[in-house]
């Protein structure tokens, strides 16, 4: 027979319930921290950060989701699930800040809990979904520009180069002697350092990937892609 933790721990949860319901939902949870993000995507719902056992959310579950809503706990055919917990959380302070991200949130945590959570102030927290592709192409101006604009400097010998920035970084590189590849992800670091991005290589292929589909200047063949995502 399955055990049901009681033990209180952070859990996340999403449910397909209407904004208007906000006081009944706070009224559900007033015995809990909590944290939920309301969102309007082609319906509206909720996104719940929630300090509970796992017996309190089976019992909220069927008491809000399943009794009060009807909601369907799984997908049918050519229907999604309406309410679902995550079966583990790995990183609160990410989800925390996902359920944050439009800053349409109601929560009974004092402002510094909450700010600890998120590891950052509220007004910090941006829409990812909506940030990424906007600061994609913004850094794909600029590596064009750095790459083939009135911005790159000149070596004696006509060489393009670029001088790398940091408080201990003096040296000169030349872009012609080395592979265009590593000059675009050079120029992708050099972007991301001015924006004062945090630097991941994940984020440095994204953008990369982006610029080599789309970009007019730098943009590879369908092959070229293969060959860079594939080859051994």
């Amino acid at each position: 027979m399955e055990t049901i933790e009681t033990e209180l721990k952070w859990l996340c949860f999403m449910a397909h319930i209407k904004h208007d319901d906000k006081e009944y939902i706070k009224e559900q949870l007033k015995d809990f921290k909590y944290l939920f993000g309301m969102e309007t995507c082609e319906y509206e719902h909720y996104h719940f950060l929630v300090e509970m056992s796992d017996k309190n959310y089976h019992a909220f579950a069927k008491r809000v989701f399943k009794d009060k809503y009807g909601l369907r706990g799984r997908a049918i055919s050519g229907a999604p699930r309406q309410y679902g917990k995550v079966s583990h959380i790995r990183d609160i302070q990410k989800i925390a800040r996902y359920t944050c991200k439009d800053k349409n949130i109601i929560t009974n945590m004092e402002e510094e809990e909450l700010d600890a959570i998120l590891g950052q102030k509220l007004e910090e927290c941006e829409n990812t979904k909506t940030l990424s592709m906007d600061t994609i192409r913004k850094c794909c101006a600029f590596v064009e520009n750095q790459i083939y604009g009135k911005q790159l400097m000149k070596s004696d010998n006509g060489q393009q180069s670029l001088e790398k920035v940091g408080s201990q970084i003096n040296e000169v590189v030349y872009l012609d002697e080395i592979p265009k590849t590593c000059q675009i992800k050079i120029q992708i670091i050099l972007w991301m350092r001015r924006e004062k991005m945090n630097i991941r290589k994940t984020t440095i292929e994204t953008y990369y990937l982006y610029i080599v589909a789309q970009s007019e200047h730098l943009k590879k063949s369908d092959i070229e892609i293969y060959n860079y995502l594939y080859e051994d």
